[in-house]
């Protein structure tokens, strides 16, 4: 998700692209930082350009939106794909027949051959959520705020054993009547950002995990990584906040409608990965 400060405000007077991305360095690490997709915006003031970056696999998950001078358009046209994620180095194939769904808004489509998936006429300003749903993936979510005159996302979907191989690194084991989240936080030059606390409420689950070079830890002191994760929450509404000596986490452009600075609400389902947006976090004062 940028240079300078960046407050993530709905820039509905600029041209911003969304960018997403996945690189990595060790496989535990890649593989548990893939479950934070990235989302970058412009400066609601100058609109110049950010973009996200995050430590994840040999993956890569994109989207990119635009807004121009003037009021938004009552709807806009959704473009993307949808890959399979797959173990580090190997390049994720196209997933097709995946069911891609706006909630609230009686909108879907189903990937081709290719992953490719197109939505017409998507109303601006819900405050909702994306949901894909493959044979042999977890069904995930992700938030999701429009306004845009147009998007197009790349996404990776996680295949149940990537899942499961994950909490195993930790001598866990998935339990399939709870639900999963997964986040990463970056400093404004977009590093991963470490040395912050998380606190879920009300308490559930295993975490925070941390995606290190060494492996996965639980965490039980401030953040090693600027990926993280909770696996096993029971099904509910929970918020997650974010603090920092030294940082604060405003929400990206894609989560507009669902948190606010250095917080989170999530709500968690059974079964179910939900995946945030990076969160790009900036010097206090």
């Amino acid at each position: 998700m940028v240079t300078g400060v960046q407050t993530c405000a709905l820039p509905i007077s600029s041209k911003s692209p969304s960018t997403i991305h996945a690189t990595s360095t060790g496989a535990l690490s890649r593989t548990f930082a893939c479950l934070a997709l990235l989302a970058s915006c412009s400066d609601p003031k100058t609109g110049a350009e950010t973009e996200a970056e995050t430590e994840a696999g040999d993956t890569s998950s994109d989207a990119t939106g635009e807004e121009t001078g003037g009021e938004l358009p009552e709807t806009f046209d959704m473009v993307g794909t949808v890959t399979s994620n797959q173990a580090p180095g190997v390049t994720p194939p196209p997933l097709a027949g995946a069911t891609v769904c706006i909630l609230g808004a009686d909108l879907c489509a189903t990937t081709g051959a290719d992953g490719g998936f197109a939505i017409d006429e998507v109303p601006n300003g819900l405050d909702t959520r994306l949901e894909i749903v493959a044979e042999g993936h977890i069904r995930q979510f992700f938030p999701f705020y429009t306004a845009h005159e147009s998007l197009n996302v790349s996404i990776s979907a996680w295949p149940r054993g990537g899942l499961a191989l994950l909490v195993a690194a930790i001598g866990e084991t998935i339990d399939n009547t709870k639900g999963h989240i997964g986040v990463s936080f970056q400093d404004e030059t977009g590093e991963e950002l470490v040395g912050y606390t998380l606190v879920l409420e009300p308490a559930d689950g295993v975490g925070p995990l941390y995606a290190t070079e060494d492996g996965i830890e639980v965490g039980t002191g401030p953040a090693t990584s600027g990926a993280w994760g909770w696996g096993n929450i029971s099904a509910g509404e929970y918020s997650l906040t974010f603090s920092h000596p030294d940082f604060d986490c405003p929400p990206n452009l894609l989560e507009q409608g669902v948190a606010e600075a250095n917080t989170a609400t999530y709500m968690i389902e059974v079964d179910t990965m939900t995946t945030g947006w990076t969160r790009r976090c900036v010097p206090k004062g």
